[in-house]
C-alpha cells in the first residue's frame, strides 16, 4: 500500500524584471526655465487663417519629455494624419535617447521634415461650424507656429537629426550636455503557495506582493564612444563631430550650439524660422506645398493627390 500525503507551503519569492541600461538625457537642474517636464504629447495642427481654406498647411506639434512609449504615440499621430507628409514641429528638453533614435528612424523612413519651434492653439468660436464640427471631429487644432519660445535639447537633437529638412532658426535653442547612463531594475516580490505530492512541489497560487523600481547611480557615458549613437548619426547624414558637443556641458547644464556649430555638423540644413512652413500662401497656386491639406465637405484628402 502506497502512502500519499499532502503538505501546503506558502513562501516569499523575490524576482528581478525589466532591467536594462538607458541613455537618459534628463537634467538634474533644468537649464531652460520653461522646460517641459511632462511626457511628450502630439497634436495635428492647421493654419489658422481663414483665407487659406479649404486648403491650408498642417503640421504635427510635439512637446514634452521623451520617455519609453513616445515613439508609439508618434506612429499613432502620423497614421491619424494620413498620407500627407507633415512637418514635425518639436519642442523638448530631451529624455530617453534610445526612444529618440526609435522615433528618428521612423521619421526618416516616412520622409518627414523636423523643425524646432512652438505652436500656439486657437479655440473654435461658437459660430465657426467648420472649426468646431469638421476640424474638431478629426482632432485637428487651428493655430500658428512661432520661433519663440523654441528649444530642442539633449535627446531631442536626435529627433531633429532625423528630418529630411532639419529646420531651426538662429535664435532658437539647440543644446547638448553629457549623456547620463542609468540602469533601471524592477524588484518584484511574490507570495507563492504550493503543495508537495509524492515528494514533488506543485504550484497552486502566485500573487505579486510588492514591486520596487531600483535605479542605479547615474554614470556619464561618452556619446562619441556609443556604437549605436555613432551609427544613428551617420545614417541620418549628420557629421559624427556633432557627438563631441555632448561633452561640452555637464548633465546639470546645457551647451547651446551656435549657428556655426549646427551648420558645420549638418545637424541643421535650413536655418530659417519654422513659421515659413505654415504660411497660407504655400497652399495657393498650381503647386501647393506637400503639407497643404484640403478639408472640405467633411472629407480630408491631400491637396497634391
Amino acid at each position: 500500500m502506497k502512502l500519499w500525503f499532502q503538505l501546503i507551503f506558502s513562501v516569499c519569492v523575490i524576482g528581478f524584471a525589466g532591467s536594462g541600461a538607458k541613455a537618459d538625457g534628463s537634467q538634474s537642474k533644468p537649464a531652460l526655465a520653461d522646460k517641459q517636464l511632462r511626457d511628450m504629447t502630439f497634436r495635428i495642427m492647421r493654419g489658422s487663417k481663414l483665407e487659406c481654406e479649404p486648403n491650408c498647411p498642417e503640421w504635427i506639434f510635439a512637446k514634452g519629455q521623451i520617455v519609453p512609449g513616445t515613439a508609439k504615440k508618434l506612429k499613432e499621430i502620423v497614421a491619424l494624419a494620413g498620407k500627407s507628409p507633415l512637418i514635425l514641429v518639436v519642442q523638448s528638453g530631451g529624455g530617453d535617447m534610445k526612444e529618440a533614435m526609435t522615433m528618428g528612424r521612423f521619421i526618416r523612413a516616412h520622409k518627414m521634415n523636423v523643425a524646432v519651434g512652438f505652436a500656439y492653439e486657437f479655440g473654435c468660436k461658437e459660430e465657426d461650424q467648420f472649426c468646431s464640427k469638421t476640424l474638431k471631429s478629426r482632432n485637428i487644432s487651428m493655430g500658428f507656429v512661432s520661433t519663440q519660445p523654441s528649444y530642442c535639447a539633449s535627446a531631442c537633437t536626435l529627433i531633429l537629426a532625423s528630418g529630411l529638412q532639419r529646420i531651426a532658426a538662429a535664435n532658437s535653442v539647440v543644446g547638448t550636455h553629457q549623456v547620463v547612463n542609468k540602469s533601471v531594475v524592477q524588484k518584484i516580490t511574490y507570495n507563492e503557495s504550493f503543495i508537495i505530492v509524492h515528494g514533488r512541489k506543485k504550484l497552486i497560487s502566485k500573487a505579486e506582493a510588492k514591486r520596487e523600481t531600483i535605479v542605479s547611480k547615474p554614470t556619464i557615458k561618452i556619446a562619441a564612444a556609443d556604437v549605436d549613437l555613432v551609427g544613428y548619426v551617420k545614417a541620418m547624414g549628420v557629421d559624427t563631430s556633432f557627438l563631441d558637443f555632448f561633452e561640452k556641458a555637464p548633465p546639470s547644464d546645457l551647451y547651446r550650439m551656435t549657428l556655426g556649430d549646427r551648420l558645420a555638423t549638418r545637424l541643421v540644413t535650413h536655418p530659417v524660422a519654422p513659421e515659413i512652413y505654415a504660411r497660407p500662401e504655400l497652399c495657393k497656386g498650381k503647386t501647393p506645398a506637400d503639407n497643404c491639406v484640403i478639408v472640405e465637405n467633411d472629407i480630408k484628402v491631400s491637396a497634391v493627390n
